[in-house]
């Protein structure tokens, strides 16, 4: 039994023998000054009570504070070590769909680099698991090396985009997939908003966890800004919990992705947000402007195109040089070349050869220092009377009004 409950029975003993006494024996008389020690003593007891019950309380209330501090050290920390998960999945992630979608598709020794570092950041994450009591709410992180660059040749090298993000085995991943259809930059998140108006991306990938960089704010900066108010913006991030997913939903993004993702879905979100974006800006072209190729192609597509252009500009000046000779020259049959052109460049091969002759005409006759006749000779479209026709149906204006 603790002390102060032996004292207070005491005294409370004491105080019940000295009442049965006085009942018992009405002429019983005590010293005064026992009266006065048995009071101090069970009022002492009485003290030493109430003073352990508030040391009582107080150690439980330490303790709920602990124990309240320890659960939320072991939540921040599960929340913490789900979010550091995700990067070094999205890496693997990505590089097994590259393998499983491409039979063709070989481990370059970057791809081998990133597989490798993230392997060893996911050992790490699992022997810090292990040792949960040990560790404190950072991880440390894994050694950095320089990043193997990549001869990537883009599609479109018109096309820039920028992706903000800190972790630079992620950025590393992410550009060169996208490098395989457009060119890509890598930024830390510093001044990004300056160096999307003097780069002006054609998209921007933004990581929410920017170190020491609120990517919000960022998003912010872009939108509020004229001049990159249009650039499409995308979000990546853990979204590890509703509020964090509907604060993406509710920014000024265009569009976000949850980690862990395939790099190629990033990718193809990237393209359909800059081809919207485009359409949605586009204006109508000038009347005497080349036509438009495809924002993104295959690569098959573009090397057969290139070919079809290279021998329709050999023999834009024989007038004899059909579809049946472009054919030949291809050694494809005409449904397949009809297919081929209609499909890409959304013309038959007859108006496809007839446009590239008369683009090519209409800049001639820009020049200035050639005739009419010339002209038609250089492109093979000696009929005047067709030349005139065709020419006023696809610029407006007659061949003589470019001089």
């Amino acid at each position: 039994m603790n002390p102060p409950f032996k004292i207070i029975l005491s005294s409370i003993g004491v105080l019940i023998t000295i009442s049965a006494l006085c009942a018992a024996q009405p002429h019983f008389y005590i010293d005064g000054i026992w009266v006065y020690l048995i009071c101090a003593t069970a009022a002492s007891g009485i003290l030493l009570f109430i003073i352990y019950l508030i040391k009582t309380k107080i150690r439980i209330h330490n303790q709920l504070l602990v124990e309240r501090e320890n659960q939320r050290f072991r939540t921040d920390f599960v929340i913490h070590a789900g979010r550091e998960f995700r990067t070094p999945l999205t890496v693997i992630r990505t590089t097994i769909e590259k393998l499983k979608g491409n039979s063709e598709y070989k481990l370059t020794r970057t791809d081998i680099q990133h597989l490798r570092n993230s392997s060893a950041m996911l050992m790490q994450m699992v022997e810090q698991l292990a040792d949960f009591k040990e560790i404190g709410h950072d991880f440390p992180g894994i050694g950095k090396g320089d990043i193997l660059e990549m001869a990537d040749i883009p599609i479109n090298k018109e096309l820039l985009v920028m992706v903000v993000e800190s972790d630079r085995q992620l950025a590393d991943v992410i550009r060169r997939d996208l490098m395989r259809f457009m060119s890509a930059v890598v930024a830390d998140g510093i001044d990004v908003a300056k160096k999307a108006v003097s780069m002006r991306p054609s998209a921007i990938i933004i990581d929410t966890e920017l170190d020491g960089i609120n990517a919000y704010d960022l998003v912010h900066q872009i939108k509020s800004n004229p001049a990159t108010t249009q650039i499409p913006v995308i979000l990546i991030s853990d979204f590890d919990n509703s509020r964090s997913l509907l604060r993406a939903i509710r920014s000024e993004a265009d569009d976000y992705l949850p980690k862990p993702f395939n790099c190629e879905v990033l990718t193809a979100l990237v393209m359909k947000k800059i081809k919207a974006i485009r359409e949605q800006s586009a204006k109508p072209a000038e009347n005497i402007d080349a036509p438009k190729a495809p924002l993104f192609e295959k690569r098959a597509d573009k090397l057969f195109l290139e070919r079809l252009d290279k021998i329709i500009d050999s023999y834009i000046d024989d007038p004899d040089f059909d579809v049946n000779a472009l054919s030949e020259q291809l050694s494809i049959s005409r449904a397949q070349l009809y297919n081929k052109v209609k499909s890409l460049r959304g013309m038959t091969p007859v108006e496809y050869l007839r446009d590239v002759r008369l683009t090519k005409a209409a800049a001639l006759l820009k020049k200035g220092n050639l005739s009419v006749k010339e002209v038609r000779a250089m492109v093979g479209m000696t009929d005047p009377t067709n030349f005139n026709r065709r020419f006023k149906e696809k610029f407006k204006i007659c061949p003589t009004d470019c001089h």
